[in-house]
This record gives structure tokens, C-alpha cells and sequence, in this order.
């Protein structure tokens, strides 16, 4: 790793950066999904101007030496794992997004489906845009800045801190709501892990690379479609449980053997500042996730059911519980 003495950025700093791809994101995705209606190319946009470029711009200001905040040169099958523990985290993190939307469609109403990741753009386009520019950026921001930032709070600690951002993240960056976070909480945790255990954020981003590649690979296809088909309607039924939880432990196995199979112990992250006052974005960010999450439930008690509809049979990518087919 680096020497303990290498410029990185603070705690501090790094927060006021998540800070401002979450309030950026919110922005222009409520701003322009009205104008832009393919999925992939408006969280692309995005992406670019409320991640990339503030991450560009502090990158210049501070003089950050951007290798060293990558850490160790991953090994390629470091990077492989990564990619197929992503993949396999898939359908573990979709069932837990359609298990919270349904408690929220229950509990409170149904919102509106979102469209398809593919939805106005190329297959092409959709994998390039989706599925390898989108993750890798972000993964920059959380693996290679936030996480690092957070070597103050310990390597585990680290590891838990970016990846419970990159949890609530998911109120912008995905099309989901609140019901996006616990699944990409699953993916943010083994991201986090992966770039923890393989000492490099190259792991955490090809585990975010693995599962977004999927996405416009699979949804809203013929495969997708037998698959729920053969799952079936009961997202806590044996089919599902027993699916989901496979995918999972795929997904725990190939992290434990990146953790197991190394040249060396890890070694102990630099620890650098947590700078002044760093609580103030963080909590700045946390204000405004609760005011999505206001708007959010807002709108769902205008849509609100008396009782719960059924899981569609046409293997849509929407959420399921929906009265709308594919969306």
C-alpha cells in the first residue's frame, strides 16, 4: 500500500465529494428523465457531470496522485473473482429490492414503473453506458476515495462506512427509490470487501462492473422472462429463496477466496485525516436523502392500495408487486 504520508484526500473532503454526486444526481435525473427516457444514458449523464467531473476537479485542486488512491496493482484473477461476484450478486440484490418494494407498496402505495434499463438505446450502448462507464466512475468516488478517506475508522470500518453510502446512493442513482438500497447495500458490501481484501478499488469496481453488465445483458429478455417464469409468484417461496441464496453464497465463496488466496497478509491501510468537521456533509447527506425519501412516500400514499397485486408473470424487470407489466 501507500506510504502513511502519501496525499489522499480526507474524510472530510471525500464526504463533501459524495455530497455533491448525490445532490448533482437527484438533480439532473428528476431534471431531465422527463426529456431523456432510456435509462442507461440519463444515470450516464449524470454520472459524468455529478461524479466524474467533481471527482476531476479535486483531483487537479488537491494534486491527488490518482494511482496511489487505487492502491496495490490488482492481481487478474483478483479481477476476474470481482467480476463474477458481481454477476452472481445479481439476482440476491434483485430479490431484495422486490422483497422492500413490496413492503413499501403494502405499507404505504405503489409508484409509478420505471422503465427498462434498455429502454431508447442500443444493446450496445446500454452495456457500455450501464453496465462499464457508469460503475467504474462511481466506483472511484466510494473505493478509491471514500473508502480509503475512511482508513481512520479502520479497515473493516472502511470497508462497512462506504459501503452503507453507497447504500443510500442507490435513492439517486437507480430508478428503484428507497427500495433500491437494500440491494445496492448487498452489492456495496462486497464491492467494499473485495477492495479490502484484494487491497485494491480495481476489485470493488469489477464487482459493481460484474453486476451492472447483467442488467442490460439479461432484463427485459426472452432468459429473464422463462427465469421468473420458473420462479414464480411467491418471492418467499422455495424457488426464490433457494436461488437467491445460491447466488449469494457464489458470490461469498468468491470473496472469501480473494480474502484467502494472496500473496501476503493485507497490509494496513495509510490513515490518513478525517479532516475538520467532517460530520457536516455527512449529515448534510443524510438530511437529503430523507427529504427524497419524503418526496417518495409522497407520492406512493397517492397511489396507495388496499391490497397487495400479484407478482406479474411476464418476467418483467419492473419491481415486482405492480399492477403494469413490463415497465
Amino acid at each position: 500500500m501507500n506510504a502513511p504520508d502519501s496525499p489522499a484526500p480526507t474524510l472530510g473532503s471525500a464526504l463533501w465529494l459524495y455530497l455533491i454526486a448525490l445532490f448533482g444526481t437527484a438533480v439532473i435525473v428528476i431534471g431531465l428523465q422527463g426529456a431523456i427516457r432510456s435509462v442507461s444514458f440519463l444515470r450516464l449523464i449524470a454520472t459524468f457531470l455529478a461524479v466524474g467531473l467533481p471527482l476531476f476537479i479535486a483531483v487537479l485542486a488537491f494534486r491527488l496522485p490518482i494511482g496511489s488512491s487505487f492502491g496495490k496493482r490488482p492481481r487478474l484473477w483478483h479481477v476476474i473473482a470481482a467480476l463474477f461476484i458481481g454477476a452472481a450478486a445479481w439476482l440476491p440484490a434483485s430479490w431484495l429490492t422486490f422483497v422492500a418494494n413490496y413492503a413499501l407498496d403494502a405499507a404505504i402505495g405503489i409508484l409509478p414503473p420505471p422503465p427498462a434499463v434498455t429502454e431508447g438505446a442500443l444493446p450496445l450502448a446500454a452495456i457500455i453506458q450501464l453496465g462499464i462507464v457508469v460503475p467504474t466512475l462511481q466506483g472511484t468516488l466510494f473505493w478509491a476515495y471514500l473508502q480509503r478517506s475512511a482508513a481512520g475508522l479502520g479497515a473493516n470500518g472502511a470497508a462497512l462506512f462506504a459501503a452503507v453510502l453507497y447504500g443510500l446512493f442507490a435513492l439517486t442513482s437507480t430508478e428503484f427509490g428507497y427500495a433500491g438500497i437494500a440491494g445496492a447495500l448487498l452489492i456495496g458490501l462486497l464491492a467494499a470487501f473485495a477492495t479490502r481484501y484484494g487491497e485494491s478499488a480495481w476489485c470493488g469496481i469489477a464487482v459493481g462492473i460484474g453486476y451492472s453488465l447483467v442488467r442490460p445483458l439479461i432484463e427485459n429478455t426472452p432468459l429473464e422472462a422463462r427465469l421468473f417464469t420458473a420462479l414464480g409468484t411467491d418471492l418467499f417461496g422455495g424457488a426464490w429463496l433457494l436461488t437467491a441464496g445460491t447466488g449469494l453464497f457464489v458470490a461469498i465463496v468468491l470473496l472469501q477466496m480473494v480474502r484467502a488466496f494472496r500473496a501476503a497478509p493485507p497490509e494496513s491501510p495509510p490513515r490518513v485525516r478525517l479532516g475538520k468537521a467532517w460530520q457536516v456533509p455527512l449529515i448534510i447527506a443524510l438530511a437529503l436523502c430523507l427529504l427524497i425519501g419524503y418526496g417518495e412516500f409522497g407520492l406512493r400514499a397517492r397511489n396507495s392500495v388496499r391490497s397487495l397485486p400479484s407478482l406479474p408473470d411476464d418476467g418483467s424487470t419492473s419491481v415486482p408487486i405492480r399492477p403494469t407489466g413490463t415497465p
